[in-house]
């Protein structure tokens, strides 16, 4: 009985810890990635920082945009992610932008940001 209930726990575990990542939306063009920080460190070693990239929309249809920004550590570990997203106009671009925070010693470990493809 047991064997059952920590098979069925281990399943539900797997089947909800997949990560799922959208395909690139087709018309949209991401670019100019930059971040910086805004404040700290607080008393908790933590930084504000801001990430942001600039969206082109090539189609003629308003879009729901949604980028995804990596950061990798110099052994090309991913370890930080930001979703940035925001309506982007037909034909318009748009700079998408979101604050978080980050532990000064994460954020420095930091070796190169990308946005995800």
């Amino acid at each position: 009985m047991h064997t059952w209930r920590l098979l069925f726990i281990l399943a539900m575990f797997t089947a909800f810890s997949i990560p799922i990542t959208a395909a690139p939306t087709p018309g949209l063009e991401a670019s100019g990635l930059a971040h910086k920080v805004l404040s700290g460190p607080d008393d908790d070693g933590d930084l504000e920082i801001s990430v942001k990239v600039t969206v082109r929309n090539t189609t003629e249809s308003d879009v729901d945009a949604e980028v995804g920004v990596h950061a990798v550590d110099k052994e090309d570990f991913e370890v930080f992610d930001v979703r940035l997203s925001g309506k982007v106009k037909a034909g318009q671009t748009r700079v998408l932008s979101d604050t978080q925070f980050i532990t000064e010693k994460l954020y420095k470990s930091i070796a190169r940001w990308e946005i995800e493809d």
